[in-house]
Order: structure tokens, then sequence, then C-alpha cells
């Protein structure tokens, strides 16, 4: 970099290549001239250059079948074989993209306002993935550096996530380090694909104490065929989390699937937005002198039975139908089975109708918006006096009340359910956790007496039985979250595993924000069907652990030297995370095939070929 620097940019550089021996036969190699090309570097913008090289005419390389070549080993620390852009340019192009969560245009402005040099966004992409690839070979030429970090103890996260069915992706996380350790497109959650990720990670890093991960199928079966193929001593472990929401969707499933049919057929939602709709249009000329009334009305108890005028009336009102709408609220952020939705749009109706009896009772609306406070009784009583609905809602609120008893046995409770150990109020420690197997055996035993004693309605009933099932079925991956390992001089130490695989739900989330942010786009099922799998991996340079063992703590204008170093060591396509088009979509339909099958005249083709057919041998015609 310090020659292109002092270079006087109106002669081409040139750069002379040492080597001239051929290592395959020992002798002399020819000389030859590139001829002057351009080559674009933050250090030196566009400048252009002269590489003078050798070739031996008589050998080829074994692996690519190629004449064997020496290059400039001075150019070759700048910028990667057959490239115009430099290493700088692409670590500068890769932490724009995928740390600093830049658009395409920001990123082409930075350039050319910062370095003044213009770049295209084809190949900003381009760079991007570019750099993505030296980082994967990068990990793998740290997998023994990160073997032996990981040799005391450590844990395997493994999950996936898609977007709107498309596009999914496995990653592979250490726990206790937070380190990504790889990142994979798959069709679907196939036992032998997860397998054979799973199985490479193995090789490279180590053996884990646990493997941590969600109760689909495929997952389950590809670990515990590692676990035996592998002849491993690691325990698999469930997530907790998903465990509870997997029971709380069996315990509620039905009943929940009912009373959201029955409040369809009643049509409330949309009654209440309809009243609400004609209410607003009467406001409407003063709606913000009414809503500073409704401020005043809530917050001065001497108003709240007071008589209103016509036009306060119908604000009142329209604010009481709002307030059952906002339903969505009493949710906290939570989705079902944590929370039930409908059963607390079904609370908000009671209370509604409640208050709106209880001024009715004072005589506080006006005569002219009588009619409005009648019509809304009668949409809240349709729904709260509705038999069937109020059965459903205590069958409801009879298998809450078995489901939030085992939440509190399996201490997740309400606010800690969707959190990593060290975020959670009261985090987990060793005296709890050991002692919850215990814990959890009493809570199956209480719940086979309370079946004999007959004294428990049949939703409730129903709820035992589903969380006995489930205890059987999943109790030996439950438990065994605290591991007992020795230091470097021999101590003993006692570390927990996270009970819950919220640290990859976590960092899917905040995969996806980045994306979103980088891309512009909401809805990131395309985004997710074309994204390289490895800006997952991007998260490990801002790991201070990660960032000493595999980047020899450089900085990120310290990297060209690495990165140089890398494209000797190895390929990206030699990397376990390589793949291949036809491996990444299952075999059903690759791009290169979709050109070919999906092109008009392949669709003639096969109509042409259709005709030839004699139509007697069918028995049937289209």
């Amino acid at each position: 970099m310090h020659i292109i620097n002092c270079h006087d940019c109106s002669q081409p550089l040139v750069f002379i290549t040492i080597a001239d021996v051929c290592p395959s036969c020992g002798r002399q190699m020819e000389h030859k001239n590139s001829g002057a090309r351009e080559i674009v570097t933050l250090a030196g913008g566009r400048i252009s250059i002269v590489e003078e090289y050798f070739v031996c005419t008589r050998c080829k390389d074994s692996k690519t079948g190629n004449r064997i070549i020496h290059h400039s080993e001075a150019l070759r620390r700048i910028l990667p074989h057959n490239s115009k852009y430099g290493y700088d340019i692409e670590i500068e192009a890769g932490y724009l993209q995928y740390a600093d969560n830049m658009q395409m245009d920001e990123i082409r402005d930075t350039f050319k306002n910062n370095y003044g040099i213009s770049i295209r966004q084809s190949q900003i992409h381009e760079l991007g993935k570019r750099f993505l690839s030296h980082m994967v070979v990068n990990h793998y030429r740290s997998a023994q550096k990160l073997a032996e970090l990981f040799r005391s103890g450590c844990v395997y996260h493994i999950d996936a996530t898609c977007e709107a069915g498309r596009g999914m992706e496995l990653v592979i996380k250490e726990g206790w380090t937070g380190i990504v350790l790889g990142a994979w497109k798959i069709p679907t959650e196939n036992e032998e694909i997860i397998k054979k990720h799973l199985k490479s990670v193995v090789d490279k890093f180590g053996e884990p104490v646990a493997f941590v991960s969600d109760m689909g199928n495929g997952m389950i079966a590809a670990i515990t065929g590692v676990i035996r193929e592998m002849n491993l001593r690691s325990r698999l472990l469930v997530c907790h989390t998903h465990f509870i929401k997997a029971v709380g969707k069996y315990i509620y499933e039905k009943a929940f699937n009912s009373l959201k049919s029955q409040l369809k057929k009643q049509k409330t939602l949309s009654e209440l937005n309809r009243i609400i709709k004609e209410m607003g249009d009467i406001i409407n000329p003063q709606v913000a002198v009414m809503r500073d009334y409704l401020k005043n009305w809530q917050n001065n108890n001497t108003l709240i039975h007071c008589c209103h005028g016509e036009m306060e009336s119908v604000a009142v009102l329209r604010a009481l139908a709002q307030w059952v709408l906002s339903y969505a609220s009493d949710c906290n952020g939570e989705c079902f089975p944590f929370a039930l939705s409908h059963l607390y749009l079904f609370k908000r109706c009671v209370v509604a109708l409640e208050s709106l009896l209880v001024l009715l009772a004072k005589d506080c609306f006006h005569e002219n918006a009588t009619k409005y406070a009648n019509r809304l009784q009668l949409i809240l009583e349709g729904l709260v006096k509705n038999p069937d609905i109020q059965r459903t809602v205590l069958n409801l609120n009879e298998s809450r009340s078995v489901f939030t008893e085992l939440r509190t046995v399996m201490r997740l409770e309400k606010t800690d359910v969707y959190k990593q150990d060290k975020d959670k109020k009261t985090p987990d420690k060793i005296e709890i956790i050991s002692k919850l197997k215990e814990e959890t055996s009493l809570y199956r035993i209480t719940l086979k007496e309370r079946l004999d004693t007959g004294t428990f309605s049949d939703a409730q009933i129903d709820a035992f039985y589903i969380i006995l099932s489930y205890f059987d079925q999943y109790e030996s991956w439950l438990f065994g979250h605290h591991v007992v390992l020795y230091d470097d001089s021999g101590n003993i130490i006692v570390k927990l595993i996270e009970r819950s695989n919220n640290i990859m739900e976590r960092s899917f989330n905040d995969q996806k924000h980045q994306i979103r942010r980088r891309t512009g786009v909401k809805n990131l099922g395309y985004v997710f069907e074309h994204i390289f799998p490895a800006s997952a991996m991007i998260v490990n340079l801002e790991n201070p652990i990660y960032q000493k063992i595999a980047m020899d703590s450089k900085s990120r204008g310290e990297l060209v030297n690495l990165f140089s170093s890398l494209d000797d060591f190895m390929e990206y396509s030699d990397t376990p995370m390589y793949q291949d088009e036809y491996e990444i979509v299952g075999g059903r339909l690759p791009k290169s095939d979709r050109k070919i099958v999906g092109n008009p005249e392949f669709t003639k083709f096969i109509n042409t070929l259709s005709g030839n057919i004699c139509k007697s041998e069918l028995s049937f015609s289209i």
C-alpha cells in the first residue's frame, strides 16, 4: 500500500515478480507482461498498473489444469487474482453493508464522498459477498484455535429460521461465548441435511457438552443421530420455552380456535368498527376539543358521572368502543399461547358493558346520543351474553389456570419467557436448577393424584393429560443444565447451560432487523431465499473473544494483510460452509434449471411433443 501512496499517477505502476523457477520441473519460466490495466484501492483510488509475471509452458497445475503461473507477490498483497478491486475496498464494502447495515445508495455515496471512488451497486454487492467468503475462510483457518478455546467445554445452540415459509437458514452458535460457528441455507428441517452440517461443526470445533434445540422432529432426530453415529458423550437439551409453548398450544388450541370462530360469527368487531366510524363523523368538526374533554373527564373524578352534552356524550361512547378494540395491548407483546388475545377481547367487552350500564343508570348521556349508547349496549351484550361463548371462555380460563401453574413449576413466568438468562429479573442459579427436576417430578405426581379425585373440570383434566404426555415424551431432554468442568489448573468449575434457545431467537430477530435496515424491505421472504448465509456470522466481528482469536485483534483498517493471506490458505468452495445451488434448494428447481424449463420455447417444445401422440391412446383430453 505504501508503494501505491507514493506512486506518480502519470505512468503505470509496474509490479515485478521475483520467483522465476517452476516448482514442478525446476526450470526457468517464461517472462510475460500483462499490459496496462486499471485497479481500484482505497489507498490509491483508480490507478493504472502493469504486472510482469512468469509462466511455465511445460507444466500444468494438478488442481486447475492451467499453466503454472507466478504472479507478483506485492500485487497479491493488494488485491486478489483476476480482480480489479483491492482488499481494502472489499473490507470497507463488507463492513459498510453487513456491520454498519447501510443501504446500497448510502454505501455508494460513502465511497464517492469519502474516497472519491465511483462504484456500481452491483459491484458493491459482489464485494460484499467476497468479504463474507473471506470471513468464512478465516473462520475455518482459525478453527483449531477456537477448538482449543472450546476444549474446556462448550454448548451448541442450533436453530433454523425463515420468513413467510421461504428461505430457511440453519445457524449453530456456541452458547457460552456467543460465537457463531456456522450458517447454511437449507430447504427444510430435514434430518440428513442438518446432520451433515452438525457433523462438520463437531469435526472442526470439537465435541460440546450439550446440544440445545427446539422440539422439531427433524432437529431432534439429527442431533440424536450425530451423538449416536459419532459416539459423542454430549447430551441433548430441549428448549424449555419451546416445550412450554408446545404444551400451551395443545392445551388451548381447540377452545381458542372455537372462540375465534364464535367471535367472527358474532361480528362484534365489524359492528364496533362501524359504530366508531359513525360517531367519529359526528365529532370530527371538534375532534381536538373532544380529545381534551376526554382527558379531563378521565382525570377528574368529579366529572365521571356528570351529564355530558351531545357532542361530549358521543365522544365518550366512541372512546369506550375504541378501548374495546385496543384489546391487543393486553398481550404485552406476547403471542399465542402465552397471550390469549381473543380472551382479552371478551374481558374488555365485559368491562366496557359494565361501565356503560353504570353511565346509563346515572343518565350521563345526552338524549340525542342515547341511540348510540343503546346500540353499543346491544353489540356488547350480544357477545357477553352468548351462552356458547361463555362456555368457551370458561373452558379457556380453567385451562389457563393449569398452564399458569405449569409455567410457575418450570420457572418460566410471564416476564421472562422470551428472555436470555442474563436478562431475566431473577436469573437461573445452580441451586434452583438442581431442584427443578425434583420439583417437576412432584408436580407430575400431583397431576396424577388430581385425575383420581374427580373434582376438576373436563378442560382441566384434558390439560393434565396433555402435560403428563409431554413430560413422558420429553423428560429425558429437559434436565441436566448444570455441568461440572475443569480449568487448566485442574480446578472444578460448575457452569449453567441456558434452559432456552432464546439466544438463537434473539440473534434471528437482530439479523432480520439489520436486513430490513440495509434493504429497506419489510417482507423478507424473497431476501431470505437469496441471502448469502455467511451474513449470519457477521456478529462475530463484534465478539471480543472471536476478535482476539480469529481476527488477531485487528481493527477494521488493519485487515488487508490478513485477508490477502487467506487466498493462499483455502478457497471458499473448500470450506464446510460452501453450498452449491442444488443443495440450497433441495434439488427441486435450481435457478439454472428454472432458466431452461421456464423458457417459453421449452413450453412450446413440450406442447409440440405432446401433439405427436395419438389422442386415441389417452383416455382423457384437456
